[in-house]
């Protein structure tokens, strides 16, 4: 009878390690220059057939209908075999980076860095609008090197002021995390992008912060309009806040963390330049490796070790819900462009660009940000779009039109029933993930159209 109980939990590290696997054969075969194209081709069709039945209801039926549609183009337009294994692994960079970034977290957590960050928030919650503005800085800053991970942190660390007032200080967590997705090359997001129009990390992620920035702002101004409550203040005082206020903070630890991440970031600056390999591969192993180098450098080795336990048996197999979806979207995507939809979208917008410049960047946000809260995943229509697009035709800049695509991205998320955010938000809550989307809906529409005056400028600058 053990052994019947033990078979999910067997298949699911076993799926784990099939991933793993795939991960370290590509990003082995991305620097030796080996052509294992056959061996990644298999053990990718593999990760399909054996993750399909496991995966969520969402990601399963997106994935299907994609690889259906992709597979009814493929025979139509009588493609080549070579073209259909590209086509398969054209996204193998963002598995590596879905199955390294998780990394982060561990040492994050064990050096006690949540714990500070989150005692530096609560020690200045003396108003509803400055928990909100807390939560919403806090998530970003984990966001930016926890990805998803950093949601379920943020939900605990304020799950005294979320019980008292759901929507309001949820919107501060949904809306903290899509600002990361603005600027971190640990996002799936931004890697692909500065991948697919060939831009370097800097300055990129510069002007990605200034649109956090301007982002931040939004969501805090918005929220002084429809503060809670004062008694839902007072009930808020607890005793945990009381004690993160109570206890000490030392400089130490701010610094440490000031470090580290300049350093993950002086790595890729410093690899980007010596190496001559895919920017998502880049980050994928520094994802890898700095985890590694940063509980040495914090003594804890140990700690680390005991974490990739729960890596193994709890992060790995879990993955296979966005690595199988992603592969499925970019095999979609290259099928589509050799129909005449992908003319189609590259004649669109060039007659948006006849009439103005800055009526492309609120298309290029309005289209992604409609399709994503009617449930298509915005890594298919950015894909499309940043394919389709000759950004040599448009009267943008080509940062300007990155932006733009991680706008949409961005704000997409954090609206749409299907993302990852709003469904984890959803299971957390007990509300259906289309009405968590809902709440950010005035957050979108505003920030969307400051966003988009600002992106045009940088065109202006970076022409």
């Amino acid at each position: 009878m053990d052994t019947v109980n033990k078979w999910p939990e067997r298949i699911s590290i076993s799926r784990g390690y099939l991933l793993l696997t795939l991960t370290v054969l590509f990003i082995l075969f991305s620097f030796t220059g080996w052509p294992g194209e056959q061996v990644l081709m298999v053990l990718t069709g593999g990760l399909i057939l054996y993750s399909l039945p496991f995966m969520a209801f969402f990601p399963k039926i997106m994935t299907s209908i994609l690889l259906i549609t992709g597979h009814l183009v493929f025979f139509a337009q009588d493609l080549g075999f070579s073209y259909w294994r590209e086509s398969l692994i054209e996204n193998l960079p963002l598995v590596a980076l879905f199955v390294s970034v998780p990394l982060f977290a561990y040492p994050l957590k064990n050096g006690g860095y949540v714990e500070y960050i989150s005692i530096i928030a609560h020690r200045f919650l003396k108003t509803p609008v400055k928990i909100f503005s807390n939560i919403v800085i806090l998530t970003s800053i984990l966001s930016s090197f926890m990805n998803l991970g950093s949601v379920r942190i943020s939900f605990e660390l304020f799950h005294s002021e979320i019980e008292k007032n759901p929507k309001f200080y949820t919107k501060a967590i949904s809306q903290g995390f899509t600002l990361a997705m603005c600027w971190s090359p640990y996002f799936a997001g931004v890697a692909i992008v500065l991948s697919m129009l060939g831009l370097p990390i800097f300055p990129f992620i510069f002007w990605g912060l200034l649109l956090v920035l301007i982002g931040t702002a939004v969501s805090v101004l918005l929220i002084m309009k429809q503060p809670p409550e004062t008694e839902e203040l007072a009930a808020a005082m607890d005793k945990e806040m009381q004690a993160a206020r109570a206890a000490t903070i030392t400089a130490g630890k701010g610094i440490e963390l000031l470090v580290i991440f300049a350093g993950m970031f002086a790595g890729i600056f410093i690899l980007e330049r010596l190496l001559d390999v895919n920017l998502v591969i880049l980050i994928s192993v520094i994802a890898i490796a700095y985890p590694i180098l940063w509980s040495v450098c914090i003594n804890k080795v140990q700690a680390f070790g005991r974490s990739l336990q729960h890596y193994k048996n709890t992060i790995l197999p879990n993955i296979h819900n966005e690595a199988v979806l992603f592969i499925a979207a970019a095999f979609f995507a290259k099928m589509v462009e050799t129909t005449p939809v992908s003319p189609f979208i590259a004649s669109f917008f060039a007659s948006i660009n006849q009439l103005s410049p800055l009526l492309v960047i609120v298309m290029t946000i309005g289209v992604i940000v409609l399709l994503g809260a009617g449930g298509i995943h915005q890594i298919l229509t950015v894909s499309l779009i940043g394919a389709s697009v000759s950004t040599a035709d448009l009267t943008i800049s080509v940062e300007a039109f990155a932006l733009a695509l991680m706008a949409g991205w961005s704000l997409s998320t954090v609206v749409s029933p299907v993302a990852a955010l709003n469904l984890t938000l959803g299971t957390l809550l007990h509300r259906s993930p289309f009405k968590v989307g809902m709440w950010n809906l005035p957050y979108v529409l505003v920030t969307g159209a400051f966003v988009s005056v600002v992106i045009y400028g940088i065109s202006y600058l970076t022409m």
